[in-house]
This record gives structure tokens, C-alpha cells and sequence, in this order.
């Protein structure tokens, strides 16, 4: 008698076998990812109300001011549609900074002190996310050097880690972004990389570049990937949720962006269009190139000046032989990868050739003046770049799996020593205050506006000599905070068109100063001295028909 034959694809298992069976794998896609990220949720949680306390007397000044203030314009219902002001007259590309610290600062009650507290989860966010993504880049050795970068980051910052300033906030994001795109190199989760890259090409333009490139290297291996020509590593893949999720967050967030251009007729892509094609008075590429070796000094990196390079080192000499050093390394690792490693190996070679090359051809095209802050971002990258290098020469020589079978770097003491990397950098960070805030409290700024300031009402702002100070953005954001509506033609405060029919305020520096005190114009609220720039500085209040006596002063 023939034996039946049995299609196995066709049998099914009695219902209870099914549903213990189901249970067993629900419970397997939710322990222990889902632990960790709810614990994570949690003990970020908990850290930000912690930092809520520890930064209870924090005040915002100059740029974190009109921070501050366009929070307080998106609860009154303006939403920003663009990044920040910039100094070079245009404003960065997206408002994803104000997005998101706007939920933190709301559930604060409007408190100063969420922008710092923020600011520290932000950061460790990005460098957990770093140390994740080196882990399923590389597992022991990738985690391992992803700590190690993110640790030395961690120096660079030093007292800074709480200050909610753009161009920081853009470093730590394209950091992660860059990381996220080795990730997705290995196992083709692509979302760290491309949201990362975009939230610090938001934040600040000089960002931009290196994100536009990992962007492309995802269309670009995504494609390869659909034609059979690239392979992920097996089940590496991330869950189904997570594709939809990140594709609606990214149209979200370039939805700012993409309505202002549609609005204002590409105005603002103009102007940073403009911005960077200054011509001769670009920084160059040779002295981007001797820029780039003094970032990469072991010296430079082990102090974190690397990061926000003074005039010394932007403009000094040194560069060549630190270049010289790293380019052989780098040439020996090219030559291991690409002798015995396997394709994600080389490819990982490619994106930092890559990243690396777009990070000093962006330098050359810096313009003055050349302030420390515009190097962030791409010496964000040079971290990534030198870890990685060392890593691969360290993984050829010592054989990969070797390094796998050291006993003690098991799941475990990843994740606690990923962990502990971030709590040490995080209470290092927030230890102490950046000393501009006690010397700012001392001034009095706010404390003098706000004895004038009558809820309800609506006043204007003007500057007038200012010199390396935005006392007009703490004038403003005292009259909001103060229950006043403030307005103002200064095009960095982003405040309604100026009420001419309202009473004046006016914050003054050098001449102007004199000019306002000499000849008694308004009411002298305020003569105080701001330390970090050597200047004088008053605030003068004019009722609404004292502005005649604006002509005695013609700057103004």
C-alpha cells in the first residue's frame, strides 16, 4: 500500500500547542528589548526630573534665551517652521530643536531649568544609541569602540554637556547618525541613521553635508539590496513597526522645512545657499587639511579642545604631521579591511572614507568668522573616524573571533559597561555650571524688566551697540515670561513686526549706551557690566511719547 503523501507546510498544530506557542513568542519579542527600553524610558525619566533640581537657579542667556523665548512662542500657538538664526543672516534648516524640547519645557510648567535638563538626556540618548549601534555594527569590538568614542566626547564636552546650544546638540546627532549608519551597513535598520543625520542638518547647517552623504549611502545600499547585489546579515533585521514609524517621523520633520520653502518662496534655502559659496574668503582646502591634523592629535582629542577649535588652532601650525600619521594608519587599515575582511568590513572602509572626505571639503568652505562652535559636527566625525580605524587594525591583528572569545566581555558586561560610560559622562557633565549664568544673574537683567513689565501689555525691543552680547534676547524673553507681549524687528528673535505705539525697551552697549545715558533718553531701568565680553551694558525704558528723543541718538 502507497504511503500518503504529506504536504508539511499544510499541518497544524492543536490550538493550545498554537497559542503556547504564540505567548512564547510574544514574550520572546518584548524580553529583553523591551525591558531594556522601558528601563532605559524610565531611568531617563527619572534623570530628568533629577536634573530639573540640579538646575533649578539656571537662567538663559544670549543664544539660549531666544531658545527659550521661541518655546514661548510656540505655546502662545507659533509654531517655527525653520531652525534658529545664524549669524551669517540666515536661519539654520529645521526647527527640530524647538520641536522637540517643546513637550519637556511644557510638562516643566515653562521652567528655564527643562532646557538644560533636556539638553543632558538629548546627549545621552545619542551616545547610548552610538554605543547600540557599534554593538550590532560589530558586537564586543563594535560596542567596545563605540564607548570608547563616545567616551572621549564625553571629555569635549566636559562642563558644557547641560548648555542647549545648536551647533552641540547638531554634533551629538550627526555622532549618532554616523554610528546608525554603520549599524545599518551590518543589518540594514536604517532608521538611527537617517533620523539622526536629519535631526543635525536641522539643527545646524554645518551638519548638513555629512548628513546629506549618509542619506545617500542609505538609498544607495538599500537599492543595491533590493537588486540581490548587497546582503544584511540574517535576522538582524528590525521589527515591522519600526520602517513605517521612522518613514512618518522623517516626512514630519522636513514638513517645517518643506512649508516655509513652499510659503516664503525658498528664501531661507537662498540665503545658506549663499552663505556658503563666500568665495575667497572661504577657509581653503590646505588649511582644512591642517585643520583636520590638529583636530586628530591624540594631545587635541585626550584635552577635547578638538572639538570647539580656538583661533590658535583653526589658524596655527602643527597640522601636518599628525595628518601624515593617521593618513598611513588609515592606508594600513584600508589594506587589512580590504585584504581580509568581509564585504561590510570594506564597506565600512567606503563610509568613512566618505564621511571623512565630505567633513573637510565642508571645513574648506567655512567662512569668517571662524568661531569654534562650526567645527563641531565634523570633528564629531574625526572621533568616529579615529576609533574605528584602530579598531579594525586592532580586529585583523588580533582575528575577530578571537576577540569575541575574551570570557569577559560577555552580553552582560557590555551593556554595564555601556552604561556606566553614559552615568560617569552624564554626572561629569552636569557637576558644574557654566560660569556666564551666575555672571548674568549678577547683572540683573531680568529682574529690572520684569519690575516694569504690566501683564498683559505690549512692548518693543531694540538693540543698539551691542557688542558680542543678545541682552535684547533676555529683554524679550522677560517681558514674555513677565506676562507682556514683546515685539521687535531684530530678525534673531523671531517676535512680531515692532508696535511703534508701544512703550520701549531698549538694551545698549558702547557708544550708544553713552549716547542714551548723556542725554537722558527714557528711563535708565538698568547699568550693570557683562564680564565675558568687558562691556558696559544699560537698559532703557521709553514710554510710548518719549520715542522722540530716539533722533539725539541716530543709531537707534
Amino acid at each position: 500500500m502507497p504511503e500518503l503523501a504529506v504536504d508539511p507546510h499544510s499541518f497544524s498544530p492543536p490550538a493550545s500547542q498554537a497559542t503556547s506557542t504564540a505567548a512564547a513568542e510574544l514574550h520572546q519579542s518584548r524580553s529583553p528589548g523591551f525591558a531594556v527600553v522601558v528601563g532605559a524610558v524610565a531611568l531617563l525619566g527619572l534623570l530628568w526630573v533629577a536634573l530639573l533640581w540640579r538646575y533649578r537657579f539656571w537662567i538663559a542667556t544670549n543664544d539660549h534665551a531666544v531658545f527659550q523665548l521661541a518655546l514661548e512662542q510656540m505655546s502662545d500657538g507659533e509654531i517655527p517652521l525653520v531652525g534658529t538664526y545664524s549669524r551669517l543672516n540666515f536661519k539654520h534648516p529645521g526647527p527640530i530643536r524647538e520641536w522637540l524640547f517643546f513637550f519637556p519645557y511644557l510638562v516643566s510648567g515653562g521652567r528655564a531649568a527643562a532646557l538644560p535638563a533636556t539638553t543632558i538626556i538629548f546627549h545621552t540618548l545619542m551616545f547610548g544609541l552610538s554605543i547600540r549601534a557599534g554593538w550590532k555594527w560589530a558586537s564586543t569590538r563594535g560596542a567596545c569602540t563605540a564607548a570608547v568614542s563616545v567616551a572621549i566626547m564625553y571629555v569635549a564636552f566636559g562642563k558644557q554637556l547641560h548648555v542647549p546650544w545648536n551647533p552641540l546638540l547638531a554634533a551629538t546627532a550627526l555622532f549618532a547618525g554616523a554610528w546608525g549608519l554603520f549599524m545599518f551597513v551590518r543589518t540594514g535598520r536604517w532608521a538611527q541613521a537617517v533620523l539622526c543625520a536629519s535631526a543635525a542638518a536641522q539643527m545646524h547647517v554645518s551638519a548638513a553635508p555629512p548628513a546629506l552623504v549618509i542619506i545617500s549611502i542609505v538609498i544607495g545600499l538599500s537599492a543595491l539590496a533590493k537588486t540581490g547585489r548587497w546582503e544584511w546579515d540574517r535576522g538582524a533585521d528590525a521589527p515591522r513597526w519600526v520602517g513605517p514609524t521612522a518613514l512618518g517621523a522623517f516626512v514630519v520633520m522636513w514638513s517645517g522645512p518643506l512649508v516655509d520653502a513652499l510659503n516664503n518662496g525658498r528664501s531661507n534655502t537662498s540665503a545658506l545657499l549663499e552663505a556658503s559659496s563666500a568665495g575667497d574668503d572661504q577657509l581653503g582646502l590646505s588649511n582644512a587639511l591642517a585643520l583636520a591634523g590638529r583636530i586628530v592629535h591624540p594631545g587635541e582629542m585626550l584635552a577635547g579642545t578638538y572639538l570647539r577649535p580656538g583661533s590658535e588652532m583653526v589658524t596655527g601650525t602643527g597640522g601636518a604631521v599628525p595628518l601624515a600619521a593617521w593618513a598611513l594608519i588609515s592606508l594600513l587599515a584600508i589594506g587589512l579591511a580590504l585584504r581580509a575582511g568581509t564585504q561590510h568590513d570594506r564597506a565600512t572602509i567606503v563610509v568613512l572614507i566618505a564621511l571623512s572626505s565630505t567633513a573637510v571639503v565642508s571645513m574648506s568652505r567655512f567662512v569668517p568668522p571662524l568661531f569654534g562652535y562650526l567645527f563641531a559636527s565634523v570633528s564629531a566625525i574625526s572621533v568616529i573616524a579615529v576609533a574605528v580605524t584602530v579598531s579594525t587594525i586592532v580586529a585583523a591583528v588580533l582575528d575577530d573571533p578571537a576577540v569575541e572569545r575574551f570570557a569577559w566581555f560577555d552580553t552582560s558586561a557590555i551593556v554595564a559597561g555601556g552604561v556606566a560610560v553614559l552615568l560617569v559622562g552624564t554626572a561629569l557633565g552636569a557637576s558644574e555650571l557654566n560660569q556666564i549664568v551666575p555672571q548674568r544673574r549678577a547683572i540683573g537683567i531680568n529682574g529690572a524688566v520684569h519690575a516694569v513689565v504690566v501683564p498683559g501689555a505690549t512692548y518693543a525691543v531694540r538693540a543698539g551697540g551691542n557688542i558680542g552680547a543678545l541682552a535684547e534676547s533676555e529683554v524679550a524673553l522677560q517681558i514674555e515670561l513677565s506676562g507682556g507681549d514683546a515685539t521687535s524687528d531684530i530678525s534673531s528673535l523671531g517676535l512680531p513686526p515692532e508696535d511703534t505705539g508701544a512703550p520701549l525697551f531698549i538694551a545698549a552697549m558702547a557708544g550708544v549706551r553713552q549716547c542714551l545715558i548723556d542725554f537722558k533718553v527714557g528711563q535708565l531701568i538698568l547699568d550693570g557690566s557683562i564680564e565675558a565680553v568687558g562691556q558696559d551694558i544699560a537698559i532703557v525704558f521709553l514710554q510710548p511719547n518719549e520715542r522722540s528723543k530716539l533722533a539725539l541718538c541716530p543709531p537707534l
